[in-house]
Formats: C-alpha cells, structure tokens, sequence
C-alpha cells in the first residue's frame, strides 16, 4: 500500500521530528529479535502512533539526551566526540566538541539546520527563557493566582509550545491546586493574554514539558494539565493530579511515577498518563558517565 511521501507535504505531523519522544530512555525495551541490537520505543504526540526503532549505532555511541525525535549521542571512542542522530532516515549530524563533563542528566535543544546547528545541552532544572520571576510575581498578583503572598517564594511556571502557541503555565501554591494558562506573543512587545481553553491538547509538566492531542489517545482528557503533586489528606495524596481548565476542577488520577522497568506487580503494567508523566519529569541519564 502507498503512503504519502514527506516531500509531498513536509507540515504532515507524521514527519515532524519534533512532534516524536522517546519514552524508554532510561531502562529501554528488550534487544531486537537477534538479541543484540538496542532497541528504543517513540511515541507521536500528535497522531498516537507507537514506534519500535531497532538502533544499531547506540552499539558505537553512548546515549546522552534526546530533542524531540533526534537521538543525542557521544561516541565510544576518547574524546567522546557529540552527535546529533536521525532514527528515522539513519542520518548524523557530528559535532567536533566532545560532551561536557559536567553533563549527567540534561535536556537537548536543537537550534537551526545545516553548517549553523546549534546543540544545547541543559542541566538546569526549568530552562530560564521567557518571563523573568519579577514578572511571573506581577502576573499572579494581577490575575489573583492564588499563592503564599510571599515574593521569595515565587510559583513554579512552565514555558512550552503546544499547537504552535506558546503557552505560559504556572502552577498554583500549595494548598491552592490548579494552574493557570497564558497565550505569549512574544512578535513585538510581549503580551500575555489568559485562556480557558487549550482545545483537544493536553499538557504534560514537568523538566520536560509534554503536549499531546488527546484525540489521539483515547485514556487521556482534553483541555487538561497533567502534573505530579504532592496532594494532602484531602486528595490522593502523593500522585498524578490532573486540572480540567474547563472545569476548574483538579483532580487526582493515578499513583506516583515510579521507575516501571522495576517490574513490581502494582506498576509493571503502567497506563499512558503514567508513561507521558514519567517523560515529562525525568531528564535521562547520560550513559557515557556509567
């Protein structure tokens, strides 16, 4: 059977390298059938579509991090030189400057195409483009995000793109649950406008913000966020919360993010919310510090 070519449309989400994830970064699947190629699980973020990619270069190269559905590898040899690797063509983008030895664990950003790509390889907790804390304070004070008052004690917020908008996220103060959306536009002046609704998307929060299309994944909700809390004795405690922008309801729905490739019976057979949860909160370790 024939299907459609990237060529013919390139804007196809199916072809678009960053709408791909890696979601077995740190204990992958079983080897291939010939029980010696790695093997690693994508996952589509718009379409839904689950990938088994058989990876026979991770048998040269050690795994740092990921960018989307790009592959951030160091290789074996001394210096350890960084490449940028392509899961889906077998492509390699090589860079002559080795990984740094402070990374450990680091999220990947992939800036540009051709002889001016950029790699940055970021250890920090949340990355600090966008808004600046003074201005998050600002935003919650005229929106009447709830909060403890205190500005030392600024709320966590989230920048991400989901649909093609820049979203700003910031997730209300314990015991106040819930969060708040922002549309950014950042063309001239930057304008933040508040919203209700994020349409059939649901956000996944965490180092590594997640957006996926609901529709295409029948177990999760749309116009939700998705976050990991530690909850009280009114909820469900530790756990998986999950806020219904429409609503204004935050829920609890599913246990802590445990490491699943542990096997323990109560885990070993996670849902989807768990698997995307566990993406979004985890940065992966970089096999070259073994």
């Amino acid at each position: 059977m024939a299907t459609i070519h990237p060529k013919a449309n390139p804007a196809d989400p199916r072809f678009c390298l960053w709408q791909w994830v890696v979601l077995d970064e740190h204990y992958p699947a079983e080897s291939s059938k010939d029980g010696d190629t790695p093997v690693r699980l994508f996952v589509n973020t718009a379409t839904g579509r689950f990938v088994f990619k058989e990876l026979s270069c991770l048998k040269e190269y050690y795994f740092v991090s990921s960018s989307g559905g790009l592959l951030v590898l160091a290789s074996k040899k001394p210096p350890h030189s960084t490449c940028v690797f392509n899961p889906f063509t077998g492509s390699f983008i090589c860079f002559l400057a080795p990984v740094p030895d402070l990374v450990r664990h680091t999220k990947a950003y992939l800036q540009g195409v051709g002889p001016s790509t950029t790699l940055v390889l970021d250890n920090r907790p949340l990355p600090n483009t966008g808004p600046n804390p003074t201005m998050i304070y600002s935003i919650c004070m005229a929106a009447n995000i709830p909060g403890d008052g205190h500005f030392f004690h600024p709320p966590v917020y989230h920048i991400l793109e989901s649909n093609r908008e820049k979203l700003l996220i910031i997730r209300r103060q314990h015991p106040a649950g819930g969060v708040d959306v922002f549309k950014l536009d950042g063309n001239q002046k930057m304008v933040i406008q508040p919203i209700r609704s994020i349409d059939s998307r649901a956000i996944f929060l965490g180092q590594r913000c997640l957006s996926v299309d609901a529709n295409k994944f029948p177990s999760i909700d749309g116009n939700c966020v998705f976050y990991l809390d530690r909850g009280d004795e009114n909820n469900g405690g530790f756990g998986i919360y999950m806020y219904d922008l429409n609503k204004e309801k935050e829920v609890w729905v599913a246990a802590h993010v445990v490491d699943f490739a542990w096997g323990t019976e109560k885990y070993a057979t996670p849902s989807i919310i768990q698997v995307l949860m566990k993406y979004s909160i985890y940065t992966p370790w970089c096999q070259l510090r073994d």
